[in-house]
């Protein structure tokens, strides 16, 4: 199965991002495809330099000069993308929003012309925390 995840048009105008080297800013989006997969973590330095197609010790020199300009955080878990949950956060999923949908459709509480493809709008908590968080 196919993720997705969030990345903000506020990036091109981040100078954290974007004064990054090409290949540290490739290297970059391709951590954060694997931390995607991972539930938000970056794997063991092994898996990574394989997904990075680079050696392991390539990949832990762009992991620390990742980390130096602040866009890898280490905590007790491990290694993940800067603001990784404040930026991918469970409203993302649909399931159980189609699931009240069919539930209401089934009482007979929605229009016929409602449609369960409908994605609900982010709450203003959320747009203005999302615009005070950092990259």
């Amino acid at each position: 199965m196919s993720r997705w995840f969030r990345v903000y048009d506020e990036l091109l105008d981040d100078p954290k991002v974007q004064c990054l080297a090409p290949e540290l800013f490739r290297a970059l989006v391709n951590l954060w495809c694997i931390a995607s997969k991972h539930k938000g973590r970056l794997p063991p330095m092994a898996q990574v330099a394989f997904a990075l197609r680079m050696t392991p010790e390539q990949a832990a020199d762009a992991l620390a000069e990742l980390r130096a300009a602040g866009l890898i955080d280490d905590d007790a878990d491990g290694a993940r993308p800067h603001n990784w949950d404040g930026r991918q956060f469970k409203s993302d999923a649909s399931n159980d929003r189609v699931g009240r949908f069919r539930q209401r459709r089934r009482n007979g509480e929605c229009n016929a012309d409602e449609t369960a493809t409908v994605t609900l709008p982010e709450s203003e908590t959320e747009s203005e925390t999302e615009s005070d968080t950092e990259t």
